[in-house]
């Protein structure tokens, strides 16, 4: 049957729910939420259907005194919104407060998705039994004593971690719920009156909303492992565009006893892929310029660019299908 992988962040106690099946059926999906988690140093925005919904059409004009205040106002106003659902209502009413209210909504889409850069961050294999252990090191004494104490009623880290560590992608979903459920509306906004339609859509959409923190278009990015001090440089990367920095992370932290990957493989480099030499470290994707400013400079950092990107020539030579 096979393995199955997931990927965790052991700072965060968070796992990547794009993952958690066998490797081969998931490691060439999309892997942008893992990218948005580890970026720094990136402006954000929201999606294209956001923007297009506050672009289009007509701003209806308001006859509410409120809505004729000075923005200056209104945006002492936003500020005093101490609760998450009062914020999201006064977004919601009209395009003019929502484009007001959208550098608030950033801080507080941060709290519901915080970064994973500069946390330890493992892909682990679910073959490993009670006497597998990570590599030393990764896990501090107390998370060590937490782990044993734990095992024999789960059997193992990936157990462990799995019972207790939150979805990181689930973190907005109670709070959808309570939102809409709130306002007395159900998942559907099929039973509502024309006149409501048009504010569950929007609410709807700020909900499950993820702004984006956006790359440069013009710059390249790096992957950074901070506690080895090696990089990665996407614009060296010799693999089809679809395969990002976030797959070329995910060669480096896989760690099981068993080389089960449900992937198509040649080399020997991409046989012992289950060893990850960067099993536990942490990471920051950051853009090239930051990078080369800030960290190059100081020296003692190794380019292992093309190492990776020979594991990864490897995957996509052998699965051609993925990039049709």
């Amino acid at each position: 049957m096979g393995q199955n992988w997931a990927i965790y962040n052991i700072d965060r106690r968070e796992f990547y729910s794009g993952s958690s099946a066998k490797l081969g059926e998931w490691f060439f999906d999309n892997q942008y939420a893992l990218m948005q988690a580890l970026r720094v140093k990136a402006p954000m925005s929201f999606s294209r259907h956001i923007k297009e919904r506050l672009n289009t059409g007509r701003r209806a004009t308001q006859t509410s005194k409120f809505l004729k205040l000075p923005n200056e106002i209104l945006s002492m106003v936003l500020i005093e919104l101490k609760h998450d659902k009062a914020l999201l209502y006064f977004a919601a009413t009209c395009k003019a407060l929502h484009s007001l209210s959208e550098p608030v909504f950033f801080h507080f889409y941060e709290q519901f998705y915080p970064s994973w850069h500069d946390c330890r961050v493992v892909c682990l294999g679910d073959s490993m039994d009670q006497d597998d252990t990570l590599p030393p090191g990764v896990l501090t004494e107390s998370e060590l004593e937490w782990v044993a104490s734990e095992r024999d009623a789960l059997g193992s880290c990936y157990g462990v971690f799995r019972q207790y560590y939150e979805d990181y992608s689930e973190r907005r979903r109670p709070f959808r719920e309570s939102c809409l459920r709130g306002l007395g509306w159900s998942y559907s906004a099929y039973y509502l009156s024309p006149a409501y339609q048009a504010d569950y859509a929007m609410l709807s959409m700020l909900c499950e909303e993820v702004p984006r923190r956006l790359s440069s278009e013009e710059n390249y990015e790096v992957l950074c492992n901070i506690s080895k001090r090696e990089y990665i440089r996407d614009r060296n990367l010799t693999v089809p565009e679809k395969v990002t920095l976030a797959h070329a992370l995910i060669t480096m932290i896989c760690w099981s006893p068993y080389a089960d990957y449900a992937l198509n493989y040649e080399l020997e480099a991409t046989e012992n892929m289950n060893q990850g030499r960067w099993v536990g470290d942490k990471f920051r994707i950051v853009p090239e310029e930051a990078f080369v400013d800030s960290e190059l400079n100081n020296g003692d950092w190794t380019d292992v660019t093309a190492e990776v990107d020979t594991v990864l020539q490897d995957l996509c030579k052998q699965e051609p299908w993925h990039f049709k």
